[in-house]
């Protein structure tokens, strides 16, 4: 189920809105409202990026400050970060900038809910498009999407996940079972710590797995639940039995440790 967040700082307008994404025809969302950039920006740094956002191009809170929402989207959804956003505004003269930052669709209030529905789908067919191919990950607020094919391992390092890729290093604070899911089959866990592009494997020898960038992991012996075929790279040859995988788990101890042979 796909995230939309509903910006906007008038409470009514914010329901309006959400009911008619609640009535989209064509799937089903979970809907977050928020009447402040900074909720939205507090919210992604906690629970991770939103899909689809709904931007209110301009917002003055209680204390009369005024929000730039185009100045937001540039800075919390920059180019290639895999969130669609819909700008919705009363205020035709923003049709023209908004098209310095990335987006799907320009909406004028009120919005009529062919026209939202149109953007919905527009960005729905973005999001299918991207699937697999980029793993949004939030660092500092804003949001960037790694490609795949790029990312060698994910490693789990007390409360952060640091994502080693081939040009980069990025560290963001989450659990390594946040992303599992997001990853295609080629990446498996050799270690609780650890999730592995086995695209980069090179050898296992023992409890030692040898990347092709010349880094070294640790290789739990305990693989159950690693898919075929796979599984056995991580386990070895095994002279009693081919079945039952075994889920991984390992023995902790630094992130500098489990990078050493």
């Amino acid at each position: 189920m796909y995230t939309v967040a509903v910006v906007d700082d008038d409470l009514r307008q914010c329901r309006i809105l959400a009911d008619m994404v609640a009535d989209a025809p064509f799937s089903s969302f979970d809907i977050l409202t928020f009447q402040s950039v900074p909720d939205l920006e507090s919210f992604q740094a906690h629970h991770g990026p939103v899909d689809i956002c709904l931007m209110d191009v301009r917002m003055d809170d209680d204390a009369g400050r005024f929000s730039d929402g185009i100045e937001a989207v540039s800075r919390l959804f920059p180019e290639g970060c895999g969130t669609q956003v819909i700008y919705v505004t009363g205020y035709v003269e923003y049709a023209t900038p908004v098209y310095e930052t990335p987006h799907v669709y320009f909406l004028l209030k009120p919005v009529q809910a062919e026209q939202l529905y149109a953007a919905l789908g527009k960005a729905l067919e973005r999001l299918a498009s991207q699937t697999g191919a980029y793993l949004p990950v939030t660092c500092g607020g804003a949001v960037r999407r790694l490609p795949v094919g790029k990312i060698i391992y994910l490693e789990s390092n007390r409360r952060k996940v640091i994502v080693h890729m081939v040009d980069d290093t990025v560290e963001t604070y989450a659990k390594l079972s946040d992303f599992e899911d997001q990853l295609p089959p080629n990446f498996v866990r050799s270690h609780m710590s650890f999730l592995v592009n086995m695209n980069y494997l090179e050898w296992v020898d023992g409890k030692t797995a040898t990347l092709s960038t010349g880094i070294q992991l640790p290789v739990s012996r305990h693989s159950r639940g690693l898919p075929p075929p796979f599984a056995w790279v991580f386990v070895g040859p095994s002279t009693s039995s081919a079945g039952g995988g075994r889920r991984p788990r390992g023995d902790g101890g630094s992130s500098a440790d489990r990078r050493n042979a």
